[in-house]
């Protein structure tokens, strides 16, 4: 049976269906025995059983079709521990033909419907045949409650009265939000409140710099209470101040709510809520160049306070409605002020987010209170800046909530996922489930180590918990907030026998799903499955590994890990299961990499792990971390197959050809003819092919008789909508063309097996890369695979190999930079990637040392610690503009042909043998010289005294500054001296042309012309990137790399002989040649940034210059083209005249010889045979007619200006 049809049978993902007999041969699987388990399953048969479960007295599972009975003696055996357990009375009857529910073999999952009015008696539910039950089935994705068994009660009354109460729900609604997003935002509270139960518990909470509680049952006027955002208040200070602290010893029974006004029946306050919410206004008290005051975590702490007060802890949900981060009190991830910036990975990873820490552990003491309480947090942040999610993942997955990251509350994005929370199933019943548990029951070898999803670990431990922890261990009973039909959870095993089991031997696991409907109805959903051991080197372990739930595990692993451990580290971790994976289930000769093969269980596996390599949860370069943290909550919450798409998402072809198919994730599958339905789970793309797009352009789907190829645009689309419909959170829609900006959506998800780098790219998309192909990437795992275990240990680090020269090949690291190599590590020197080799390099430094280096750009990157972005803006296979980069310790510099690295005490150019750059080195060379030898002759401690003004501002200009200036000189030199050679060439061109119109003359002007519009466009670019750096103080004062070095060293009077204990040359410099530096930072003026802005000022006003030369030539090529044009006009407009008078001339002659003609035919005339002088007269009379006719012709076109006069 087909794994996915199996699912639908138990709802049970298993990484392994057989499980091998001891620990040596379960940790040579690699993939830990996991289970991937979705509690509420949608089944299409599913037994509802209105009464209480049998469970066994010693370890607590339920009766199960896998129970032996002894039908005679009413006692049944537990699969799980042998145990004899009675049966009750209610099952006196049953017997070999007259079963229960529970027991037949069919009925792996069954669900028990508990409530005050359990059912006494079993003789109505004990069947003879599967018919039987069809009065007990329910569809599980209505949830209805049985109301014949159960009586509706739940035990829970409005204060004590016996009125039943439903779910509680506190809206939490930021105050800070802009005027037109709060607006947007109380239309669809409104619109929910009038969703919810009339027995629904509703309360309101509103934040900005204050937290306002307000009173719903308090009718004389509003009443609110006021708590400040900056304080945090325990617990027992907000029921207090709620006044709500006494109600636990005022109660007489716990089950009952204490009615006081800030949580009301939406019965009871439906007009006061909307009239409140209606009355909520933005918050006007903005500091100019600050962020609005949000106390958000006191605003989550006050409304988990009025839950916990009113003792609501049988289901209730806490709704945080956010539009920007906090800013004030517990929980504020960022300043008020503006110039301070949120925290980035980067700063995460160094250290510099400082309210990170802290804001995470106040809100993970929020999770233990959600989690004891049974309370769920859901935050709909809508914003284009970061709100603080990355913190709020805590309390958020923990307790199970919802998590949007959307861009505004007008959005239909949040308007479908707010909408979609309060659906209703048949019945009327909200689609909510509270106060859930999972249990997992175990034979005795098989021992539970943890689970990895939005539960809870309540440390309830038993025989059947492992000392091994993963994810949420030490326990065999979890709690969980709230859960969907699609909420899956992965639990981990291991196996620990005394002695072996026999092969082929059952053992049993059983997961016990409690948890509480929306009516407040207790449920019970019992699945017990079972599987088979095997012995050693069997072949059923093979054919019984699931790749999908294994990728689906080890994806949540990965993040798991990530979450404390660097992205690379969690990458070698990948690396080493992935190649002792191949190692241990390929097919192959030793050594032999072209022998390597994987059977069809095993052969996605390695094509998933390279997906999830390059997926976001593992490459966070690209996100924020409050993306980071939603994508891996989505991750961790989702089934099989939605993980899958998240790693691997899925692409599908249409074409005229045929109906949609499925394609490889491959930029190869992009053709112009095509379009492409593209799904990631996070955004869906329909990516229209170039000639799709010209033809949808022309309008041709408008035109009935391409009646095909509308039907052709419009199922994609279809498609694409059936996708956004179904899921939660309903993801981003990109319709896109071939080659526009959109289609990086697309772009950045594709294998890219042709890049920059291949050799055969014709017809072919072209993705800009460093990244390897999937190819490359199985061909060196192959090549490590097929290595002995002898040869892996000679070789040494064989397992971090494929993961270095991974990093290395992508160029991508998380915030810091590549390291060197490990001592021990492979050689790399047979990784590297086709087409792409070492470059040469010359290396300056301030003594005018130089030194030809033929590097890759990881030792670059090494050297002067830049990151791979920046130096893939000096490949010269890829087309980037002029820049001017300020970094840490570096200036990246590419303009034009000048492609260096000036760092504080050195210099890199590339490529110094190419012609135009020897220049360039030759003027460095000699510029550095002088002023070493200028310094040696008259020393250091005379050098400002006995030198020229000039030398001694060159002297004590800091070395980055001298290094910059050559290359500025140089490149404003060259693109003048190129406009002046094209001035040369235009303007005789020009002349000829103007003396000649020619065609030769025409095409040489045309590319004169296109010659010259480059050129200027590269001026132009040269002259924004000059004057872009004059504009900003900070850009420029980012290129001060001396004074930023020396105000990061401890330098004292004392301090040179350091300097001079590392680096000679650094101390040299520190002490001479960034003397004014130094100065500069010791006297607190960082930011004076006078001398590299006159610098950049005199070489600014020469390109400008430059492109005010060009500018000056194209006008006059314009107004030679104007006058052209003239000239063309005027020989066109005497050609027309021309045209005038033949054409008017052959009209009149026309006539003329109309009239010979019939006289000129022998038709005789009885009129003329007297009359003979009459044809002379007809003759002369059409002449003069005709000569007349032609006048006024002409003379009409005159007076028309039609012809000159």
């Amino acid at each position: 049976m087909d794994f996915s049809e199996l699912e639908g049978i138990e709802g049970l993902r298993w990484s392994w269906h057989s499980w091998p007999t001891s620990k040596p041969e379960v940790a040579s699987l690699v993939v830990p025995l996991s289970i991937m388990c979705t509690p509420l399953t949608p089944f299409t048969e599913l037994p509802i059983l209105p009464y209480e479960p049998l469970n066994c007295s010693q370890c607590a599972a339920v009766l199960n079709p896998y129970s032996r009975v002894d039908y005679v003696s009413k006692i049944w055996v537990c699969s799980f521990c042998y145990r004899k357990n009675p049966f009750p009375r209610s099952y006196a009857h049953i017997n070999e033909n007259n079963i229960p529910a529970e027991l037949f073999p069919t009925y792996s999952t069954v669900e028990y419907h508990l409530g005050t009015g359990t059912v006494s008696g079993l003789a109505s539910v004990l069947v003879r045949s599967p018919s039987a039950l069809s009065g007990l089935r329910s569809n599980s994705s209505s949830f209805s409650s049985v109301s014949a068994y159960s009586g509706g009660g739940s035990g829970l009354d409005w204060a004590g009265v016996g009125v039943a109460v439903g779910p509680a729900f506190v809206f939490v609604v930021d105050g800070c939000s802009s005027p037109e997003e709060l607006e947007a935002l109380k239309r669809e509270l409104l619109h929910t409140i009038t969703r919810l139960p009339e027995n629904a518990l509703v309360g309101l909470v509103v934040f900005d710099a204050m937290v306002k509680v307000y009173d719903l049952g308090f009718t004389e006027c509003l009443k609110v209470v006021v708590f400040h955002g900056e304080r945090e208040l325990s617990p027992e200070q907000v029921k207090e101040l709620l006044g709500l602290h006494h109600m636990k010893q005022s109660l007489g029974k716990a089950s009952a709510v204490q009615k006081q006004g800030f949580l009301l029946p939406v019965s009871e306050c439906e007009f006061n809520i909307m009239t409140v919410i209606e009355d909520i206004h933005s918050s006007p008290l903005v500091k100019p160049g600050h962020r609005p005051l949000r106390s958000t975590g006191v605003a989550i702490s006050v409304a988990v306070g009025l839950l916990e007060g009113c003792l609501i802890n049988t289901g209730s949900r806490v709704m945080l409605f956010t539009s920007g981060p906090a800013t004030t009190g517990p929980g504020m991830i960022v300043n008020s002020d503006l110039s301070y910036s949120i925290r980035t990975h980067r700063d995460l990873h160094n250290g510099y987010a400082s309210y990170y820490k802290t804001s995470s552990e106040f809100y993970k003491q929020i999770s233990h209170r959600l989690s004891d309480s049974s309370i769920i947090l859901d935050l709909f942040a809508c914003s284009l800046d970061q709100v603080g999610a990355a913190e709020l993942k805590f309390p958020v997955e923990s307790s199970g909530g919802f998590m949007m990251l959307g861009e505004s509350f007008e959005s239909e994005q949040f308007r479908k996922c707010l909408r979609h929370m309060f659906d209703r199933d048949d019945d009327g019943n909200l689609k909510m489930f509270f106060d859930a548990s999972i249990e997992v029951v175990t034979t005795k070898d098989v021992k539970i180590c943890g689970a990895l999803g939005p539960c809870v670990s309540i440390q309830k431990k038993n025989d059947s918990v492992s000392d091994k922890v993963i994810g949420e261990g030490g326990t065999h009973v979890w709690k969980l907030g709230t859960l969907t039909s699609k909420t899956c959870i992965a639990f981990f095993f291991e196996i620990e026998h005394e002695q072996n089991a026999q092969p082929s031997s059952a053992f049993f696991i059983q997961f016990i799903t409690k948890y509480r409907c929306s009516n407040m109805g207790l449920r019970k959903r019992v699945t017990t499955a079972a599987r088979r051991w095997v012995g050693k080197h069997s072949p059923e372990i093979a054919s019984g590994f699931d790749q999908e739930a294994a990728a689906s595990v080890m994806a949540r692993l990965a993040i798991h890990k990530a979450q404390r451990n660097l992205a690379e580290d969690v990458i070698r971790w990948l690396d080493k299961t992935l190649i002792q994976f191949a190692s241990k289930f390929g097919d192959y000769a030793q050594e032999d990499p072209s022998s390597f093969r994987l059977s069809t269980n095993f052969s996605l596996y390695p094509q998933f792990m390279y997906y999830l390599r390059r997926s976001q949860f593992m490459d966070v370069f690209n996100s924020t971390p409050d993306e980071t943290a939603f994508f891996r909550l989505m991750l961790n919450r989702e089934g099989v197959v939605n993980s899958l798409i998240m790693v691997q998402p899925t692409l599908f072809q249409y074409s005229f050809d045929g109906p949609p198919v499925p394609v490889v994730l491959d930029v190869c599958s992009i053709s112009p003819d095509v379009i492409l339905l593209f799904d990631s789970f996070f955004y869906v793309v329909i990516h229209y092919g170039s000639k799709i797009a010209q033809w949808r352009k022309l309008g041709y789907d408008r035109d009935p008789s391409h009646e095909s190829f509308k039907k052709l645009l419009e199922a994609p689309e279809l498609d694409a909508e059936q996708l956004v419909a179904e899921r939660v959170p309903v993801p981003k829609l990109v319709k896109c063309d071939q080659h526009s900006s959109q289609a990086r959506f697309l772009l950045a998800k594709l294998n890219p097996s042709v890049t920059q780098n291949s050799t055969h790219t014709e017809g072919s998309e072209i993705i800009f890369t460093d990244d390897v192909s999937l190819q490359v990437f199985i061909e060196h795992l192959q090549a490590l695979a097929v290595q002995g275990v002898e040869s892996r240990r000679r070789r040494g680090g064989f397992i971090d190999a494929i993961g270095l020269w991974y990093l290395r090949m992508t160029g991508r690291e998380v915030g810091h930079v590549v390291l060197a190599d490990a001592p021990n590590a492979v050689s790399l020197a047979g990784f590297k990637k086709k087409g792409v080799g070492s470059r040469s390099w010359i290396l300056m430094d301030s003594s005018g040392q130089e030194i030809v280096l033929d590097v890759d750009k990881y030792a670059i990157m090494h050297r002067v610690q830049i990151h791979a972005r920046d130096l893939r803006i000096l490949d010269p296979l890829l087309s980037y503009p002029s820049t001017i980069l300020g970094r840490e310790r570096a200036i990246v510099l590419n303009l034009e042909h000048i492609k260096a690295i000036i760092t504080a005490d050195e210099v890199l150019l590339r490529d110094p043998s190419d012609d135009n750059v020897v220049p360039i080195v030759e003027d460095l060379r000699r510029r550095l010289k002088s002023v070493n030898v200028n310094r040696e002759d008259n020393g250091d401690a005379n050098l400002a005294v006995h030198n020229d003004v000039e030398t001694a501002d060159e002297d004590d200009s800091p070395f980055e500054f001298r290094a910059l200036e050559v290359a500025l000189e140089a490149i404003c030199s060259y693109l003048a001296a190129r406009s002046i050679e094209l001035e040369s060439a235009v303007y005789p061109a020009l002349d000829m042309l103007t003396s000649k119109i020619s065609s030769r003359n025409l095409d040489r002007v045309r590319k004169l012309k296109s010659q010259m519009t480059r050129l200027t466009a590269r001026v132009q670019k040269v002259r924004d990137e000059l004057e872009q750096l004059l504009d900003d103080d900070d850009d420029m004062a980012d290129l001060y790399l001396s004074r930023k070095l020396a105000a990061a060293s401890p330098l004292s009077d004392s301090g040179a002989a350091n300097w001079s204990l590392v680096s000679p040359t650094v101390g040299s410099r520190i002490s001479r040649a960034s003397r004014a530096s130094m100065a500069t930072v010791r006297g607190g003026e960082e930011n004076d940034v006078e001398e590299l802005e006159m610098l950049l000022e005199a070489y600014f006003m020469q390109i400008d210059g430059t492109l005010n030369r060009l500018t000056t030539l194209r006008e006059y090529i314009d107004n030679t083209e104007d006058y052209i044009n003239i000239q063309l006009d005027n020989h066109r407009n005497q050609l027309i005249q021309l045209e005038l008078f033949l054409s008017s001339g052959t009209v009149c002659l026309s006539i003329y010889s109309l009239v010979a003609g019939i006289f000129g035919m022998n038709i005789p005339y009885t009129w003329n045979d007297d009359h003979g002088y009459m044809f002379k007269w007809v003759v002369i009379f059409t002449g003069a007619l005709c000569a007349t006719v032609f006048v006024l012709i002409i003379s009409y076109a005159r007076y028309k200006g039609l012809v000159g006069s």
